[in-house]
């Protein structure tokens, strides 16, 4: 399930959050945890922005597996999670892969 690279004006975070509030039937507003209690959003806008080479980025998300490439390009993996909680299986791992 990937996007295509991002406009320059959508930053990852953004495409992730609508790519999963689109799997789910979901407002992007009432994802629960919201992405920036799993990780650092701004951060990983940046990283993306600014990697010279290519980059990708893995973590867990409400139950997918999430890739979000240095192009913008968002790859959503798996089913969604039943029930998320704040803290609970909501992502912990982070992995930067330089492709």
């Amino acid at each position: 399930m990937d996007s295509p690279p991002r406009a320059e004006s959508i930053r990852p975070s953004v495409a992730l959050v609508e790519r999963i509030a689109e799997l789910e039937g979901a407002d992007p507003l009432e994802l629960d945890p919201p992405l920036h209690d799993v990780v650092d959003s701004d951060a990983l806008d940046d990283l993306c922005a600014s990697s010279p080479a290519d980059l990708a980025v893995s973590f867990e998300y409400r139950g997918y597996l999430v890739r979000v490439e240095s192009d913008g390009t968002v790859d959503v993996r798996g089913e969604p999670a039943a029930e998320v909680h704040s803290g609970e299986s909501a992502g912990r791992s982070l992995r930067a892969f330089s492709d």
